[in-house]
């Protein structure tokens, strides 16, 4: 069933009020859309799934994404293997949607439960 939510076309205007063709678009709303936070909550839903695959924790706000993997330190290189492919998925998907990960944006952090532990005990 069609809909006329998403029938959306695109003209490029250009100087003395010359046109292109119209181009239709199969994807995507305009910016600042009502519907753009819903279009992502539903593009992301597999998210949470693609990351299990690899015993990676996801946990989203709007387009904020944090992924998260409890371990052992003996067992720290297999939790970079797994958190390296778990992104690779995420990086394949994206593009897979048309989605820019912005590498810019990304943080890596590391907590030692221990240490945690002992400088809020102090």
């Amino acid at each position: 069933m069609a809909s006329e939510l998403f029938a959306w076309s695109y003209v490029f205007r250009v100087a003395d009020g010359l046109t292109s063709q119209s181009v239709d678009l199969d994807c995507s709303l305009p910016q600042g859309s009502s519907l753009g936070p819903l279009k992502y909550v539903l593009y992301a839903s597999g998210l949470h799934e693609l990351t299990g695959r690899f015993g990676v924790k996801m946990h989203s706000f709007a387009d904020d994404t944090q992924l998260s993997k409890h371990l052992l330190v003996e067992d720290i290189d297999s939790a970079k293997r797994d958190m390296a492919a778990a992104i690779a998925a995420i990086s394949s998907w994206s593009r897979s949607y048309r989605l820019k990960l912005n590498a810019e944006k990304s943080e890596v952090m590391a907590w030692d439960a221990a240490t945690t532990v002992e400088a809020q005990c102090d």
